[in-house]
């Protein structure tokens, strides 16, 4: 109960030494638990959740109503850091004892939870990815606090990855927990060129005759697409064409038929005339001239005219008088023709110039023909 209780014999009242003694039988040593050194836990706080390795300086004190200063002994000194090293759970106790050796104990029990944790999915960590290749950061964070941490990468999360650049990159997510404890994961990777394609055959704008593999004419094309194990795809295209095995010569003209090779004030011919042509591929064209002269019939054959044979029927010879070659592209062509050939400048008479072509399958077109006169700068 309540009251004034004496104390017994040996107790200073003044000092609070000796031992007090309550006499009413029913709270036996009630001014002794009275006077009981007391201990104050301010760190760790009891029920506190730390996370490891987090740095958590101990706190507490310890007071006595009796004279002078009460020791106070925990597991580590007030002001050093408390055990976060271990995950699970913690006690931390003090002990305070004052002057009379009288000892009490208070007791808190603390939780150390694991860090937090980033994990990054994209980039992997050694991923090689493709240039160009459209990827989007993900990455998450966690922790064993309560509150959700805070999640920082080089990029918001869905945010489109650089992989513009070739060569070694890195990626970091840091997460925090709600007791301010950071882990930073690191993703390292690499940025590759794209695949490549080679078009050896058919080449770019080449000309192909009919063949094997080029079963009909006219304007092809040849596609390849390279697909690398990113999915990252190059395509390549060369376009050719396929032409006739024999070239076609067609629109064979000249611009006169008779002319002059030299200009002359008694004659108002042209001089030298232009033989036009239209060829559907590329060819090398050959002129063959030939002059046309009278002969006469001797032993089957025609044959030069002689005093010999004056009284022979007439004939026509055809003398070669030179050749002239000339590379032409497909489509329409010119050449301009002032009277020399290989052999020479063709002699004032009547020619035939017989034209072919070899195409770009090594085969000769049919030949055509042209006639045409060198006139006399004279007259006839």
């Amino acid at each position: 109960g309540s009251g004034d209780y004496p104390a017994g014999p040996g107790y200073d009242m003044a000092s609070g030494l000796g031992t007090p003694i309550a006499t009413d039988g029913a709270s036996l040593g009630l001014v002794a638990q009275l006077c009981e050194p007391t201990e104050t836990i301010t760190t760790p706080a009891a029920g506190a959740t730390y996370t490891q390795t987090q740095s958590v300086v101990a706190s507490y004190s310890c007071s006595s109503p009796t004279p002078g200063t009460p020791t106070c002994s925990g597991p580590v000194p007030s002001g050093s850091p408390i055990d976060t090293a271990t995950i699970g759970p913690h006690s931390f106790t003090v002990t305070a004892t004052d002057a009379n050796a009288t000892s009490t104990q208070q007791t808190v029990a603390y939780t150390v939870v694991p860090s937090p944790k980033a994990t990054i999915t994209v980039p992997a960590n050694g991923g090689a990815y493709t240039k160009g290749q459209a990827l989007s950061a993900s990455y998450g964070c966690t922790a064993s606090t309560s509150a959700a941490p805070s999640c920082a990468g080089t990029l918001p999360s869905g945010s489109p990855l650089d992989t513009a650049t070739p060569g070694a990159h890195s990626f970091s997510v840091t997460a925090t927990d709600a007791n301010g404890v950071a882990a930073t994961a690191t993703a390292s990777y690499t940025i590759v060129a794209p695949p490549r394609v080679t078009i050896t055959l058919p080449t770019n704008g080449a000309i192909y005759a009919l063949g094997l593999h080029t079963s009909s004419l006219g304007p092809k094309s040849f596609t390849v697409t390279a697909v690398d194990s990113n999915g990252v795809a190059t395509v390549d295209t060369v376009r050719y064409t396929v032409v006739a095995v024999r070239p076609t010569i067609s629109r064979l003209r000249e611009s006169t038929a008779i002319w002059l090779e030299h200009r002359s004030a008694r004659s108002g011919l042209a001089v030298g005339t232009r033989f036009s042509f239209s060829l559907d591929q590329p060819a090398t064209l050959r002129f063959s001239f030939m002059r046309t002269q009278t002969g006469r019939l001797a032993a089957g054959r025609c044959a030069a005219a002689t005093a010999a044979n004056s009284h022979a029927r007439n004939c026509t010879r055809q003398l070669p008088a030179g050749t002239l070659t000339l590379k032409a592209h497909a489509g329409t062509g010119a050449l301009a023709f002032g009277g020399t050939t290989s052999s020479g400048a063709l002699a004032p008479g009547s020619y035939t110039v017989l034209v072919s072509a070899i195409g770009v399958g090594g085969q000769r077109s049919t030949v055509q023909s042209l006639r045409f006169v060198v006139a006399s700068p004279t007259g006839p």
